[in-house]
């Protein structure tokens, strides 16, 4: 049993389990009918919300306390390895890892950019702050999808495409509207969006600064995650 679980990565045999009370859980799912928890950690902050795996490393946000890098190669025993408090303590909601970066969607404070490449010290390379509410970030290739929401009645909700092929200076290259988007998963030229009350919105990216609705699912309750595994969205 997790409570009040908030997020959910696989990798390999292992499944990682964010808790929003008690942080990162780790599961071995190699016989997916009897599910065993090894380990988990905690560091007493609360208010965990999302997790990223690359390797032996967990990225795990926490609300309003930025990101905790935790060592995962011991799945008995996960050890913290440095704690990066970002700019003005933002909301740390969804995170992606690509390459030696972390691309951290930090609400009102917009796309933050970390340099991991030496997990014990990480540091911002850039912060792209053109964003009225950054919820959720995915990564593929050049580009970061952000689904920026409402903050305080302001701004449009929407996808925002930003070109990160230079770090020193993302720049938004497209976007599109949508009802309140929160995780987006990239496929080929497809972007998968749960967008809460509209459901499921599958948007062609093929020309990244014209993406264009192509479909939309109506599901019968609100959407906030989404995974897709060949021919099916979850």
């Amino acid at each position: 049993t997790v409570n009040q679980a908030q997020d959910v990565r696989v990798s390999g045999n292992y499944a990682y389990v964010m808790s929003w009370q008690t942080g990162i859980n780790i599961i071995d799912i190699t016989d997916p009918t009897n599910p065993t928890k090894l380990g988990t950690y905690n560091g007493g902050a609360g208010g965990y919300l999302a997790v990223a795996i690359s390797g032996d490393y967990a990225y795990v946000t926490v609300n309003g306390a930025g990101i905790r890098i935790i060592d995962i190669s011991d799945k008995s025993n996960p050890t913290v390895v440095s704690i990066f408090t970002t700019t003005g303590n933002g909301k740390a909601g969804s995170v992606a890892v690509s390459g030696n970066y972390v691309y951290l969607a930090d609400g009102t404070y917009g796309l933050n950019v970390i340099d991991v490449s030496d997990p014990a010290s990480p540091t911002t390379v850039c912060i792209y702050d053109d964003l009225v509410d950054a919820d959720y970030v995915s990564v593929s290739g050049n580009y970061a999808y952000v689904s920026d929401g409402l903050y305080s009645g302001q701004g449009s909700p929407g996808l925002k495409i930003i070109d990160i092929s230079s770090l020193s200076s993302p720049t938004q290259i497209g976007s599109i509207a949508t009802t309140d988007a929160r995780d987006t998963v990239i496929v080929g030229n497809y972007a998968y969006v749960a967008d809460l009350s509209s459901g499921l919105r599958i948007i062609d990216i093929s020309n990244p600064s014209t993406p264009t609705l192509k479909s939309t699912y109506n599901t019968s309750g609100w959407s906030y995650g989404v995974v897709v595994s060949g021919n099916y969205a979850y």
